[in-house]
């Protein structure tokens, strides 16, 4: 755990640099709407979807990344508590690292997978209030087709992989694999016959 004045030095760090990126991002968020208001509303509404969603993903990582790393997963408020049971009888035990120090960013499991799936949501909502606004009759290869072929082909591979682990995981499979139940090839091993034999 870090000394309190450098958990305070490490937290003034965190506060200033994301306040920093929000006020850059209300300023992109203002010049969009003030750019395209009068021209294209759905345009407008598309961006600041998505620098609304960013300022969003800055906000929360910023706060997650200081509190499971530098807080190592407790409340300042718990930290405090630790404290003042040292000079008690009764010690609380502090956590002497991160709990989650194998996951991505020292973040809890799935965090940056939701986050992930999450801004493709964004993504193909902001592509879809840009298509409200054009033409039924589009060219060949034209380019916003394109990416909103790519958005709808990603949102479709992002729900048939989670829904198909997840039902192998009720199926048993993953835990079957990891007890060694299952070889590579898919073959049952009867490693308990093994034993005895």
């Amino acid at each position: 755990m870090c000394k309190n004045d450098d958990k305070e030095h490490i937290a003034r760090y965190f506060i200033g640099v994301t306040i920093a990126i929000e006020i850059i991002l209300l300023v992109f968020l203002f010049l969009t709407f003030w750019y395209y208001n009068p021209k294209d509303l759905l345009k407008a509404l598309a961006l600041g979807l998505i620098i609304l969603w960013v300022g969003v993903l800055v906000g929360y990582y910023s706060w997650a990344i200081y509190f499971y790393n530098i807080n190592l997963g407790i409340t300042d408020k718990d930290w405090e508590d630790i404290e003042k049971s040292r000079s008690t009888t009764s010690k609380i035990e502090e956590p002497k690292d991160n709990p989650n120090a194998e996951e991505t960013f020292g973040l809890p499991p799935g965090t940056v997978r939701g986050t992930i799936a999450l801004t493709l949501l964004i993504g193909t909502l902001a592509m879809i209030l840009v298509s409200f606004n054009k033409d039924s009759i589009v060219k060949d290869n034209e380019v916003f087709i394109d990416n909103f072929d790519f958005f709808k082909t990603a949102f479709l591979m992002m729900i048939a992989f989670y829904f198909g682990s997840k039902s192998l995981e009720y199926l048993g499979f993953s835990n079957k694999a990891k007890n060694g139940e299952v070889d590579t090839s898919g073959n049952t091993n009867n490693t308990q016959n093994d034993a005895k034999g």
